[in-house]
């Protein structure tokens, strides 16, 4: 629909959105490797758990992966990215309409 604007399916059941993320070294290069402590929120009207990786990077794959949630209530939603260890974090904010 636009920029951080979504629709939900034309029933009006659902949306499915995925995101990915690069860990940062402290030289600025992408970290790669299962040493990171991710934890990923995602906060607004739907309820979600957080989910936890040791994955540095994580790119879309399939809607039935971990970085992939089913929408089903319109809102104003944000995703929170944060590595445990560095404290460096990331977000994304939208809107789903009904």
């Amino acid at each position: 629909m636009g920029p951080n604007l979504f629709q939900l399916t034309p029933d009006g059941a659902r949306l499915g959105i995925q995101w990915d993320w690069v860990g940062l070294a402290s030289d600025g290069t992408g970290k790669t490797g299962r040493y990171c402590q991710i934890i990923v929120n995602v906060s607004g009207p739907d309820d979600f758990r957080p989910y936890r990786t040791d994955e540095c990077s994580k790119s879309s794959g399939s809607m039935r992966a971990e970085n992939a949630e089913e929408f089903t209530v319109p809102g104003d939603y944000t995703v929170t990215i944060t590595d445990e260890i560095t404290g460096a974090t990331g977000t994304a904010s939208f809107e789903v309409l009904g």
